[in-house]
């Protein structure tokens, strides 16, 4: 499983980050977003698992995409579905809630194998072929571009933090 939220919190207060929410930088001495009034504990207990009841529920709910893994998702379970074979089919999107991004994946990987067989195996077209390898290469590289995102702890996985379903307090 991901990080308890007591060491998410402890690094949080190491280092300066970026809001989930609005994007404002937030210092390592600050307890919370400058701009939309986030708190770091909120940030550290946002969950995924809610995020996908959200979205699936159509609740109306805010969900956020944040980089900063929520404690229920493993970043190592999520980088072994982001590989390839199982990546390009967009696994890793789907285990964490992304579906319109893991159905674009999903679709354009579909839709290269069956124009792959059909191209190779029934009639072959050189000229096709050669503008279908693009949508191969496509699928490709969104699921290596995930990997990398991953493996960098920069992917966005929607979360639910508490207190956001009211209108963000902008102080600028």
């Amino acid at each position: 499983m991901g990080k308890a939220p007591e060491e998410i919190l402890n690094s949080l207060h190491k280092r300066a980050s970026r809001c989930p929410y609005c994007g404002f930088k937030i210092p390592a001495t600050a307890m919370e977003c400058g701009r939309c009034k986030l708190t770091k504990k909120q940030i550290a207990t946002a969950s995924n698992k809610e995020a996908k009841r959200i979205i699936k529920e159509k609740t109306g709910e805010k969900v956020v995409l944040s980089k900063i893994p929520p404690t229920d998702v493993d970043l190592n379970r999520l980088l072994i579905l982001s590989l390839p074979f199982i990546g390009w089919w967009g696994c890793h999107c789907f285990s964490v809630g992304r579906n319109l991004r893991g159905a674009l994946i999903l679709a354009s990987m579909s839709f290269y194998l069956i124009c792959f067989f059909i191209l190779h195996f029934v009639q072959y077209d050189p000229t096709a072929s050669y503008y279908l390898n693009f949508v191969g290469a496509f699928a490709f590289l969104v699921c290596m571009f995930d990997t990398f995102n991953i493996f960098l702890k920069r992917f966005k996985i929607p979360v639910k933090m508490g207190g956001l379903n009211e209108k963000p307090k902008y102080t600028e």
